[in-house]
C-alpha cells in the first residue's frame, strides 16, 4: 500500500487520504480514499501524536505542571525505566535512565480479548539529525520503530530512510486536495466503545477496515445457505458479504455457532433469537486472531459457553471481565455436542496450522451412513471459491497450510465427499473437499463416514 494522509487534531479535526488508502475492499487500491469516518481518524490522529517524538517532548516542556513522573519495571528484564505522563493526552514517554533517551512511548488501550493492555512505540537505531536551517544544531532521534503489545508482541516494525528537521513546507501544503467527484467530508475524531483504538488499529493496519459495521447491515441482511439440503440444522451464514462465513447450528436447545467475527456477532446474536427463537449456547472460534474471536466478548456476555482448545484458555481469560464459562479441549479429546438430529466436533492439534490454537469443525448428521454428507469448517488454510477455476483463490490460499490440514484430515478420517466451508473466500465460500485434494494434488484416501476416528465413530449403530 502507497498513500499519503493529512492529520488535524482538536475538536474540528479530521484525517484525509490525499492519495491512495489501505483498504482491501476496493477494486482500485490507487483510488484516493479522501476524508475517513471518525472512529478511524481518532486512531490515525492518536497514532501520528505517538509517533511524534519531538511534539511530545515539546508539550511536556510547554506544560510541566501536566507532567506526572514516576518509576516503571520492565516485567521480563526488570530493568527500570523513567516515566513522564503527560496528562490529557494519553500518552507517555518512558526514558532509560541509564543513556537518557526516550525507549517507548506508551498508550494504554482496552481490548476486548485481553482487557486493559499497553501498545507501546519502542525507540531504537538513534543516529545524529541535523537541522535543515544550516545552523548547526542536531539531535540524537530514532530511525527504528516498533509497535510492540503487552511488552512482548511486535505488530509493526518501520524503519525509517530520512529525517528532516525544519524543512521547508510549501503554503496549503496541508490543505487536503481532493478530485471533484469526490464526495466525503471531515469527520471529527471520535471515539466509541464499540469500536475502541486497539480494533480500529489492527483492522486498519491489515487493510481490512471499513467503517462502523452497524451503520452498513443489520438482521436483515442476514444470508442463509445449507450445504446439506437435507439437514437444514446445518446453516452456513454471512452478514452483508460473503467474506466472513460462520456455521450456524441449530439444536434442539440451542445454538452452536462457530468463528466470532466481531460486530457480526451482536446481529447474529439478534438473528438467532428472531429468528430461531432460541439462544445462542456455544461460540467455537478457530483460533484467537481478532477478525475470527472479536466478536467472543459480546457472545460470552450474552451467555454463550467459549468452547476452545486447553492452549487457548489464556487468551480468553479476562473477557467479560473473567466471567467465562469454558469447555475445553484437546487433541485426544475433542469437543463434542449432539442430540437427535446432528451433531458437531472441534479438533486440535499440538500440530497446527496459521495458530497455536487453530482448530476446524465438523457438523453433520446425528448418525451419518456411509456416503452421508459431512460439512468441515476451516479458516485461513483455504478460502474456498468454486468461481475461481480451480485456482484455489490464490489471494489468500496457502498450499503448505492446506496441505497441513489434510494431513490432519486423512488422520481423523475426514471423508473425501466432505463439504468444506471456509470463514474466507469468493462469492460463496463452499465448495466440496475434492475442489481442495485437486488444487494441491494432494493422494487422498477413498474415505466415508464410517472412517471418521476422531472423538469415536461418527454413528455407533452402524
Amino acid at each position: 500500500m502507497n498513500y499519503s494522509i493529512v492529520l488535524k487534531d482538536g475538536a474540528d479535526g479530521f484525517a484525509c487520504f490525499v492519495e491512495g488508502q489501505n483498504s482491501f475492499f476496493v477494486n482500485d487500491p490507487t483510488q484516493t480514499l479522501g476524508y475517513v469516518d471518525s472512529f478511524l481518524a481518532d486512531y490515525l490522529i492518536h497514532q501520528a501524536q505517538q509517533f511524534a517524538l519531538p511534539w511530545l517532548l515539546q508539550q511536556m516542556a510547554l506544560a510541566p505542571s501536566r507532567v506526572r513522573t514516576y518509576e516503571t519495571v520492565e516485567p521480563l528484564t526488570n530493568n527500570r525505566f523513567k516515566v513522564l505522563e503527560l496528562a490529557g493526552s494519553e500518552l507517555s514517554l518512558i526514558v532509560n535512565e541509564t543513556s537518557y533517551r526516550p525507549y517507548k512511548i506508551r498508550s494504554l488501550e482496552n481490548h476486548a480479548t485481553f482487557g486493559k493492555s499497553t501498545n507501546d512505540l519502542l525507540l531504537s537505531n538513534y543516529s545524529t539529525v541535523s537541522f535543515d536551517d544550516h545552523s548547526g544544531l542536531s539531535l540524537q532521534l530514532p530511525y527504528r520503530l516498533q509497535t510492540v503489545y503487552n511488552s512482548s508482541t511486535v505488530l509493526e516494525d518501520v524503519k525509517l530512510d530520512n529525517i528532516s528537521i525544519n524543512p521547508t513546507i510549501e503554503a496549503n501544503f496541508f490543505a487536503p486536495v481532493l478530485a471533484s467527484e469526490d464526495k466525503s467530508s471531515p469527520q471529527a475524531p471520535k471515539q466509541s466503545l464499540l469500536y475502541p483504538r486497539s480494533e480500529v488499529h489492527e483492522f486498519f493496519e491489515a487493510g481490512l477496515w471499513g467503517g462502523p459495521f452497524e451503520s452498513f447491515f443489520n438482521t436483515s441482511d442476514v444470508v442463509v445457505t445449507h450445504p446439506i439440503p437435507d439437514i437444514p440444522q446445518i446453516m452456513a451464514v454471512y452478514v452483508g458479504y460473503a467474506d466472513y462465513v460462520q456455521l450456524v447450528l441449530n439444536f434442539t436447545d440451542g445454538v452452536l455457532i462457530t468463528d466470532a467475527a466481531p460486530h457480526r456477532s451482536r446481529i447474529l446474536i439478534q438473528w438467532v433469537k428472531e429468528t430461531l427463537n432460541k439462544s445462542v449456547t456455544h461460540i467455537v472460534p478457530s483460533h484467537h486472531h481478532r477478525d475470527h474471536a472479536g466478536g467472543v466478548p459480546d457472545y460470552v456476555e450474552a451467555g454463550a459457553i467459549l468452547v476452545v482448545p486447553d492452549v487457548a484458555k489464556k487468551f480468553y481469560s479476562t473477557v467479560n471481565g473473567g466471567n467465562v464459562s469454558f469447555a475445553t479441549y484437546s487433541e485426544s479429546n475433542p469437543f463434542i455436542l449432539n442430540d437427535t438430529n446432528i451433531q458437531f466436533r472441534s479438533l486440535w492439534r499440538d500440530e497446527n496450522p496459521h495458530a497455536r490454537d487453530w482448530s476446524y469443525g465438523i457438523a453433520t448428521s446425528a448418525c451419518p451412513t456411509e456416503n452421508e454428507g459431512v460439512v468441515a469448517f476451516v479458516a485461513d488454510v483455504w478460502s474456498p471459491d468454486p468461481d475461481d477455476r480451480g485456482m484455489g483463490d490464490a489471494v489468500r490460499f496457502d498450499i503448505g497450510y492446506a496441505r497441513q490440514w489434510l494431513d490432519a484430515a486423512v488422520e481423523d478420517g475426514l471423508p473425501r465427499n466432505t463439504i468444506v466451508v471456509g470463514a474466507h473466500g469468493g462469492n460463496t465460500t463452499i465448495d466440496k473437499l475434492e475442489s481442495l485434494i485437486t488444487i494441491t494434488g494432494y493422494e487422498y484416501p477413498t474415505l466415508g463416514a464410517n472412517d471418521w476416528k476422531a472423538g469415536g465413530v461418527l454413528c455407533s449403530h452402524q
